[in-house]
């Protein structure tokens, strides 16, 4: 590290300086027996603060049942480490954006700000690691070091960002090779002399390098680390390639389903123009989630396809090796990269015979409740007699059940039209909701029945959708549109895919 070069960057007079009522509040939350009246009456004192917090607390982002009045009301409602947090982020962000300069664009930097932190609140909430909103300012400030760079050494470093865009990977290459220091560090040392939480100070260090994170902060720092990606995701051009590894990173370290990967995305494009909004932070164009869902779900067809082939061909070429990579450990259904090719083999041979060919995803509602009222373990059971039910219906129908990921399961069918299609969905729709599952290991004081309920998408290729399904992937697609409906309509429904009528001229 160049020592002197550090020193000058430290000591720069442009810096950020931490607002007086972040000072009071890191001060009093860090003492333990701490009060939610005290730290409301603190950030009442500043009125157009309190007012911001309020203001976000009620807004579509936090979803709360009903509106509050008081900061001690939202306190009681979401607990007193979320609103620190708000308090936290409106004072930073309104210090960073004191005395910006011209010639460094702000826009892309608060835009991948605003993006990461939506998307790191997300998974955090999904997956329940930690505080998700302190993983939501910790990927707000994350970029902390960048604008210390940038103010300390003016155009010899800003010339270096907009050479590099929006790529902060070479950006980090660049910075070791021509400074030997990188934003990260120098964040992290802003964010220490601020005395802020380690749970916040550790994803400014790390979020380019999640690997190399102490265990004890390993989960907030991935959670910003993903958020960046999702960043990516909605930035770079390159949308393909960080697709693919938002989806293999979000597995590898959460676990998480391309659903619920999806889910992330999704509440990201809903919610970032109006979290910017009350930040007054300006963020330009927001791409569609339908635009980017679409996209994801041709990558998340090619990735299961080409693991597919390639797993095979690295396995040994046993009977035994090949069912193991095309059925599902769980529920001894088909695997998802096995529906894929069913649904391209389909796709041909309707395009080739001018047929109709129809895909239905079938999707368990609030299967999170299921778990959480009685077990992982029993989930599981349950969602495996739910897969046999399902495989058994659609046997009598010639057509095979193919388990797609999560609570969800695919279905191809060939030569079958979109009214067969739908009255298909709607039986099988009514024969789940009809007949709970029973359970025999249940503890004393629970039911031995599982209600539960489906959602169903359908997609179906023929003469009014050919001209838009041109590849078997947008087929799965528009059926996954379709299920997101029937779920948004609050489940136990079916959704049919119909291609938007053109305006007469």
């Amino acid at each position: 590290m160049n020592e002197q070069l550090l020193q000058k960057v430290l000591s720069c007079s442009k810096l950020p300086t931490l607002p007086t009522i972040a000072v009071q509040v890191i001060e009093m939350t860090s003492d333990e027996n701490v009060s939610m009246g005290e730290l409301a009456k603190v950030i009442e004192f500043d009125q157009g603060l309190a007012t911001k917090i309020l203001s976000t607390v009620n807004s579509a982002f936090y979803g709360l049942p009903k509106q509050c009045s008081t900061l001690s009301h939202a306190q009681s409602l979401l607990g007193l480490d979320a609103v620190k947090t708000l308090a936290l982020s409106f004072s930073l962000v309104k210090s960073i954006r004191e005395g910006a300069d011209e010639d460094f664009d702000y826009e892309k930097y608060w835009r991948r700000a605003i993006f990461s932190a939506v998307a790191a609140k997300a998974v955090a909430s999904m997956v329940r690691c930690g505080d998700a909103e302190e993983a939501f300012l910790g990927a707000l400030l994350q970029d902390l070091g960048l604008i210390a760079l940038a103010k300390a050494l003016g155009e010899e470093y800003t010339k270096i960002v907009r050479e590099c865009d929006v790529d902060h990977r070479s950006l980090l290459k660049r910075e070791i090779a021509e400074f030997e220091l990188q934003h990260p560090d120098i964040g992290a040392m802003i964010a220490e002399r601020w005395r802020l939480p380690e749970a916040l100070l550790m994803p400014i260090k790390y979020h380019e390098r999640p690997t190399a994170a102490p265990m004890a902060c390993r989960d907030i720092v991935r959670c910003v680390a993903l958020g960046n990606v999702v960043a990516d995701i909605l930035t770079q051009e390159d949308r393909a390639y960080w697709l693919t590894q938002y989806y293999q990173r979000a597995n590898q370290w959460f676990g998480l389903t391309p659903t619920q990967a999806d889910e992330v995305i999704e509440t990201v494009t809903k919610n970032a123009r109006d979290v910017a909004r009350l930040f007054e932070i300006p963020m330009g164009v927001t791409p569609k989630s339908d635009e980017i869902l679409e996209l994801a779900t041709e990558r998340l067809a090619v990735i299961a396809l080409q693991e597919n082939r390639n797993a095979m061909e690295s396995a040994a070429a046993t009977d035994e090796a090949k069912r193991a990579l095309q059925t599902d450990s769980l529920t001894g259904l088909g695997s998802r990269a096995l529906f894929m090719e069913r649904v391209t083999e389909l796709f041909a041979r309707a395009k080739e015979e001018g047929q109709a060919m129809s895909v239905l995803l079938l999707d368990a509602d609030r299967f999170r409740d299921v778990n959480d009222t009685w077990s992982v373990e029993m989930g599981d059971v349950v969602l495996v007699r739910l897969a046999q039910r399902l495989a058994g219906f659609f046997e009598e129908h010639e057509a095979v059940v193919h388990r797609y990921g999560g609570e969800e399961f695919g279905v191809a069918m060939f030569g079958v039209d979109r009214r067969r299609a739908t009255q298909l969905a709607d039986e099988v729709r009514a024969s789940v909701a009809s007949t709970p599952f029973e359970m025999a290991a249940f503890e004393q004081d629970k039911s031995n029945k599982v209600p539960l309920t489906i959602s169903v998408g359908v997609a179906t290729l023929d003469g009014d959708t050919e001209g838009v399904l041109t590849r078997a992937e947008r087929v799965v697609h528009a059926a996954d549109k379709a299920v997101h409906a029937a779920k948004d309509a609050n489940g136990d429904c079916v959704r049919v895919f119909l291609p938007k009528r053109r305006k007469a001229a």
